[in-house]
């Protein structure tokens, strides 16, 4: 009798995978000069050292990407039982134009951001894909100064490429706390803006961004103005790749198919 049902299904990829080894694809021989064997999908930079010859993993933000590591069937990946991988000084393929499976540390949607990670945070594999900075958010310090009656106090914040604007008219009895109450009032009725920036605080509003390793652009000009401080900076740990788009995503943590075209 034929078998008609199956349990197993073929997967869509794995680490490394060339998405189609014949399109317009362009990759380039390096040998691996990071202190461990390497996995695939991961993208890497050039070797301090060696820069012609050899390959790294990222060490800070900032470092120009080389090309994301191709799996060959003499090599096994770090993710398996066995953990071969790209061993020291071994030569690999590193894709710079085409599609590839790469290494995912969240759900991938099509259209997200393209995100590759230079420095340790929610995730740990140097080189792994996310579609986010990840990393510490933005903290905006914002106090009147001075606390005047009578004046229109203003509030600009950009985040996301999104402009927002906001103020409020400060009473014949005016204190710090009533005026930051009051931009604090006109921000909480804009649902775009509370779903990206958390506005608190008593005498002094304060700013939190909402986007990990985002950062705020916060202004103010007009008739009464705010002294900004950044209390703490947008410290990312990803850095974004706008030379690549998602083609197949991926519902948590695995492996996604990247376009990518590295100048």
């Amino acid at each position: 009798m034929s078998q008609t049902a199956y349990t197993v299904e073929a997967a869509l990829g794995f680490r490394g995978l060339l998405g189609d080894p014949n399109d317009d694809s362009f990759a380039i021989p390096l040998a691996n000069g990071a202190a461990a064997a390497q996995g695939f999908g991961l993208m890497m930079r050039r070797d301090a050292t060696n820069p012609l010859d050899q390959f790294d993993i990222f060490s800070a933000a900032g470092q120009t990407p080389v090309g994301v590591t191709v799996h060959t069937q003499a090599q096994e990946d770090p993710s398996l039982a066995d953990p071969l991988g790209i061993a020291l000084l071994e030569s690999a393929s590193l894709l710079r134009r085409g599609r590839i499976w790469v290494r995912t540390e969240v759900a991938i949607t099509l259209g997200d951001g393209v995100f590759w990670r230079h420095t340790t945070g929610s995730g740990t594999e140097i080189g792994a894909f996310r579609n986010g900075f990840d990393g510490a958010a933005e903290v905006s310090t914002l106090t009147p100064n001075p606390v005047t009656n009578d004046l229109t106090y203003t509030v600009d914040v950009k985040v996301n490429d999104a402009d927002f604007h906001f103020e409020t008219l400060a009473d014949g009895s005016a204190t710090a706390t009533e005026i930051c109450d009051g931009i604090r009032a006109a921000m909480a009725l804009d649902a775009t803006f509370t779903a990206l920036v958390v506005a608190t605080g008593t005498t002094t509003l304060i700013l939190t961004g909402q986007t990990a390793g985002q950062g705020l652009d916060v202004t103010s000009t007009g008739e009464g103005l705010f002294d900004i401080v950044e209390t703490t900076p947008p410290a990312p740990t990803c850095e974004q790749f706008t030379s690549g788009e998602w083609l197949e995503g991926s519902t948590g943590a695995g492996i996604a198919l990247l376009e990518m075209n590295l100048p």
